[in-house]
């Protein structure tokens, strides 16, 4: 192990006598750079304690202690903890602990006396397996990143607890992301009325195409949007957290102004600020049941099943749980999937099951989605037959029994337009032949298409065709192949 090396994994000591505890942890600290010592005990039950509360690489343990036995942790660990490494401290009268702690998964053993030739070989073997580990979750985010909107994409996977922040060591200086020291804030948008999609012809993105920027003072993403709630992270340019904090405070009112100029409306917003990603990652592991469902549900299946076996590979147990949990609860709630009450979350604490499990509700999303996507030409045809009322997104989803923004999103993603256009364009197209036949004014034509107001119907329809309607009624058709 290379003695310039900074500490990259955690190791726990646990021994009933205290002078081999010392031992241990003076040959580490000399020898042994890569792992930092963050828990020295003298019983498994305190071994126990600590993998309940703390990711932990790597055990060093005695197998016999009082209360709780190294096989007691080793046990414990298997189960809870299935990617911490145990190497177990063994006396040759203790052959039938050895023997059940094969039985549990352990593959490294150092006898007493300690040979600490045996103990620097078995610490350099599970630093090999970590990094290889590690570089398997690195490899599948360089495929993402390669492939998607890097920048974006790399802060979601560091945020949702996917990715562990170091690898901004990585990747930060080719995706030229702030260093890890760097503050950062998180910026939540809610919009107390929704921005009228139809009246403003609002893109997919129409958040971040208004307040995504950079400027001397940070580099603002926008991460999550719906039509009335969106979800920013900064990187804020200044190290100290009272400027971090003006910082944001200063992004979030320019935004907050120029959403009420372009599109009348004022959202209020709350603000995080953090001392570096690593922080504002622990704080919101919620986004990644998020970040899993927005690529699923828009169809973007490769994506969101490398995200899964990323998380396979990098997630603690606990974080296991807590995201298929999470997909389920959000699903059901959805999706009406009441099958999944089913899949008891617990069984995501072993990799390999978590990714069984999130392979059938892989297909299982994508069957459905499969189905759904049939109701476009339905919904077409629907918007056609209804012009003459309000034909809103959610009036529209309600009518099919699926959810707004699926219905938005699979629109978008089938027809190369958004829906509010494409209503707005049948409605257009509806009134341009009321008004052709010559049996309707332009106060007529609006109603029958479902405008209350004459002038509003008026902007919509010379956004679409150039003119006003009554400059249509007079000399505009007469330029249209029939």
């Amino acid at each position: 192990m290379n003695s310039s090396q900074m500490p990259r994994y955690k190791l726990v000591i646990a021994d009933d006598k205290s002078a081999i505890r010392d031992g241990l942890c003076e040959f580490v600290e000399q020898e042994c750079h890569e792992f930092l010592i963050t828990g020295v005990y003298e019983d498994g039950e305190q071994i126990i304690s600590h993998l309940a509360r703390n990711h932990t690489d790597v055990v060093i343990t005695d197998i016999s202690m009082p209360k709780k036995t190294g096989i007691d942790a080793a046990e414990y660990a298997r189960d809870a903890s299935p990617d911490t490494i145990m190497i177990l401290i063994t006396g040759y009268r203790e052959f039938e602990y050895a023997k059940s702690a094969i039985d549990l998964g352990v593959t490294h053993f150092i006898s007493k006396p300690i040979n600490f030739d045996e103990l620097y070989n078995a610490l350099s073997s599970a630093a090999r397996s970590i990094e290889q580990k590690t570089r398997g979750a690195l490899d599948q985010s360089r495929e993402l990143l390669m492939q998607n909107d890097s920048r974006r994409l790399f802060i979601r996977l560091i945020m949702s607890g996917i990715l562990q922040a170091n690898v901004l060591h990585e990747y930060g200086g080719l995706l030229q992301i702030p260093a890890e020291n760097c503050r950062c804030a998180v910026v939540d948008f809610t919009c107390p009325k929704e921005p009228d999609c139809e009246k403003f012809n609002l893109s997919e993105h129409f958040w971040q195409d208004l307040c995504e920027n950079c400027t001397d003072s940070y580099d603002a993403y926008c991460l999550r949007e719906t039509a009335d709630t969106a979800s920013f992270f900064l990187f804020c340019r200044k190290p100290d957290a009272e400027s971090a904090a003006e910082t944001a405070e200063n992004f979030a009112r320019l935004s907050a102004s120029l959403m009420c100029g372009a599109y009348q409306t004022e959202p209020v917003f709350d603000v995080h600020v953090y001392d570096n990603i690593s922080a504002a990652g622990r704080n919101t592991h919620n986004e990644a049941e998020k970040m899993y469902s927005d690529y699923m549900f828009n169809g973007e299946t490769e994506v969101a099943e490398k995200v899964v076996r990323i998380a396979a590979q990098s997630f603690t147990p606990d974080m296991r749980v807590r995201f298929l949990k999470d997909v389920c609860d959000k699903l059901r709630e959805d999706r009406d999937m009441e099958s999944l009450s089913l899949i008891s979350p617990e069984q995501a604490r072993d990799p390999h099951e978590f990714l069984e499990i999130m392979g059938r509700i892989n297909n299982l999303i994508s069957n459905l989605l499969q189905e759904k996507r049939s109701i476009i030409s339905e919904i077409k045809r629907y918007i056609d037959d209804h012009c003459d009322i309000s034909l809103s997104r959610d009036n529209v989803a309600e009518a099919f029994s699926v959810h707004p923004n699926y219905l938005s999103g699979l629109f978008k993603k089938e027809t190369g337009e958004s829906f509010a256009y494409y209503a707005g364009r049948a409605r257009i197209k509806k009134a341009k032949e009321l008004l052709k036949s010559g049996e309707y004014d332009v106060s007529q034509a609006a109603v029958a298409v479902g405008y209350s107001s004459e002038k509003h119907f008026e902007r919509i329809f010379k956004s679409h065709t150039g003119m006003s309607p009554k400059k249509y009624m007079t000399v505009g058709h007469m330029n249209e192949e029939d």
